[in-house]
């Protein structure tokens, strides 16, 4: 996982949620890169340690700048809108930026991901 946040934040919200145990230890910080989004170093850096091409990379984002960082990094992104935070607008943001599809639902991943890349 991928996050602007602060390490420790992303942890501790991971935790509260009982999903650390998916990502652990793959957890990854803007604060280990340069740049943030919507420069796409932290993508890059995180597949350089996963040792995966960045062209291999599906990236859920639910922000332009976090979209547009991962479209610059050579990854295919799919934007989220079914955040607490959204605005009826987000979907077209995300496409705007370079988002290769919006879903609302996180039960549309799989399918979507299986839509973008035929698997």
């Amino acid at each position: 996982m991928a996050s602007s946040a602060p390490l420790d934040r992303v942890r501790v919200s991971l935790e509260s949620t009982g999903l650390l145990r998916f990502f652990d230890p793959y957890l990854f910080s803007a604060s280990a890169v340069p740049l943030g989004k919507p420069a796409p170093d932290l993508f890059l850096h995180v597949a350089a340690k996963m040792r995966v091409q960045p062209a291999d990379c599906i990236v859920v984002e639910d922000s332009p700048a976090g979209v547009s960082a991962a479209h610059a990094a050579g990854m295919v992104p799919i934007g989220f809108i079914g955040g607490s935070h959204t605005s009826p607008s987000l979907g077209a943001q995300l496409t705007q930026a370079g988002a290769r599809a919006v879903i609302a639902d996180m039960r549309a991943l799989k399918s979507t991901v299986v839509a973008l890349r035929g698997w």
